[in-house]
């Protein structure tokens, strides 16, 4: 079983409706999203974009998500941004060490999806990065 870090909520989310993955699949995932943890458990509750009328099923693919994260939570899976901080390196290699991966290059430039993907390919190739 390919181990997974879900780095994009709207790319999990879009990939669990579709039907790409299925939540078992998410069993041993980690998870480290650019948005905060209210927005992913439940989004639009502030006004801002909710993802789940993004996709055909979303709703559906977000009610069987929150429990998979919450259960993350308490096994030291999922590593949560800050409102008003942006997705770091240093936290993302954090939760990457609690779990036994390696750590990524801390890139001077700022954190980004398309970095993430290049450098777990490298230091972690087992690890399919959904983003």
């Amino acid at each position: 079983m390919t181990r997974l870090l879900c780095i994009s909520f709207t790319g999990l989310l879009r990939e669990l409706s579709e039907g790409a993955l299925r939540p078992e699949e998410l069993e041993h995932a980690l998870f480290y999203f650019g948005c905060i943890r209210e927005h992913a458990m439940a989004p639009g509750a502030s006004g801002e974009s909710d993802e789940r009328n993004y996709f055909k099923g979303g709703h559906e693919a977000h009610a069987a998500l929150v429990p998979i994260l919450q259960r993350a939570e308490a096994e030291g899976r999922v590593a949560w941004r800050e409102r008003g901080e942006r997705s770091s390196y240093q936290t993302l290699n954090g939760l990457l060490e609690r779990n036994g991966l390696k750590r990524l290059p801390e890139a001077p430039s700022q954190y980004s999806y398309v970095g993430v993907v290049h450098d777990m390919a490298e230091a972690n190739p087992d690890v399919r990065v959904v983003a």
